[in-house]
């Protein structure tokens, strides 16, 4: 399908897809520079996405940066089963506006037309996040995490933007998938280790005794790529920072895969780095495996939290959540608080940790350090 782009771009013609006949293939958008999709490099049924000469011109740089190898496992995937990628990526899409959304303090899912707009692609290619660390183009944001019991920050949690120099602020569901896919996740995941290590740094030194610390999520392909829990300890060592100010988060799938990633995140233990589950809530957990991973806290999804003081099902959810961690020896942080009531609720229940956009949204690091001397207690 690439191909056909490619040789379609060659030969200026306007169409840059082309009708290939009735079968499925999963789509990588292609914008234009003011970050507009306007076609499609594969689709998902044999409609063709049309656009002028100019856009075709306008697009040439994105489409040639889209890896062969991408595009043909996603074809392929397309191709086993129609229907299952059809939902499957619909349902992909409406999580990552709800993610961008609630990003930036404001939840909801997206309706059917906004979520085809976008369908089953990543907004910049393999090459260009290639170039984002080397280009100084990745940044970190920090969200705080309050203490429920002291009502104090004590910690913040570090979340990745990218400033694509042609998309603006591109937030992680915009391009962490095809960093998984490909293998950038390494890199990027390293980048965000150093620079939260030297952030928490700055923080500790800044406020001599304040119990911070920071978070930082770590993906399936860190997990099991190799070198990760030296990458940690060489991070630790040219910060200064202890072990045990660091907590990793990692989601249940990843955490649970195979031996490999218990084995790295058992001598992530053993260096001392606190370890934390992400996106409880979101999935199957199995209690066998809750007590066999080497953790430390459970972190209750944002869906869950958001609405828990409307939801009875989520209120349900949070309300066995709590207790059962604490019967396991877990800390919980709760992900995603919107509201007072629903802080209420959180101390009520005894959770100790909570992070959300009624406490704070994410801030840059003068923020962060601008919040810590202002002692603010929630």
């Amino acid at each position: 399908v690439l191909e056909d782009a490619r040789r379609s771009r060659r030969a200026r013609e306007t169409r840059a897809v082309r009708e290939l006949g009735a079968r499925a293939y999963a789509g990588v958008p292609l914008r234009a520079p003011n970050g507009t999709v306007v076609g499609c490099a594969c689709a998902l049924d044999t409609r063709p996405r049309e656009w002028s000469g100019a856009d075709a011109e306008a697009l040439e740089g994105v489409a040639a940066g889209v890896e062969a190898d991408l595009a043909r496992r996603l074809a392929e995937r397309a191709l086993a089963d129609r229907e299952a990628i059809h939902r499957g990526d619909l349902e992909l899409a409406r999580e990552r506006a709800a993610e961008n959304e609630e990003r930036a303090g404001h939840g909801g899912r997206a309706s059917g037309e906004e979520v085809h707009a976008g369908l089953a692609g990543w907004p910049a290619t393999e090459a260009e996040l290639g170039r984002a660390v080397e280009r100084d183009e990745l940044r970190l944001l920090y969200q705080p995490v309050v203490s429920l019991r002291t009502g104090r920050v004590a910690g913040f949690e570090a979340q990745l933007r990218w400033e694509h120099p042609r998309l603006g602020t591109l937030h992680p569901a915009g391009f962490l998938p095809l960093a998984e896919a490909t293998g950038l996740a390494v890199p990027v995941g390293a980048w965000a280790l150093r620079e939260s290590c030297r952030s928490l740094r700055g923080w500790r030194r800044a406020f001599p005794g304040a119990p911070v610390g920071v978070s930082v999520g770590l993906s399936a392909r860190e997990l099991r790529g190799g070198g990760l829990v030296e990458r940690v300890r060489r991070a630790l060592e040219e910060t200064g920072n202890e072990p045990g100010s660091l907590r990793l988060q990692v989601a249940e799938g990843a955490a649970a895969r195979g031996p490999e990633e218990a084995a790295a995140l058992h001598a992530l233990r053993e260096l001392g780095v606190q370890l934390h589950l992400d996106g409880f809530g979101t999935g199957c957990s199995s209690l066998t495996r809750l007590h066999r991973l080497p953790l430390d806290a459970l972190k209750v999804d944002r869906s869950c939290v958001c609405a828990l003081d409307r939801d009875p099902a989520a209120a349900r959810l949070v309300r066995s959540a709590v207790p059962l961690a604490h019967a396991l020896g877990l800390a919980v942080v709760a992900d995603g608080v919107e509201t007072a009531s629903a802080l209420d609720l959180l101390r009520g229940l005894r959770c100790e940790y909570a992070q959300g956009p009624h406490l704070s949204p994410p801030l840059d690091g003068d923020g962060a350090r601008e919040l810590l001397a202002a002692g603010v207690r929630w």
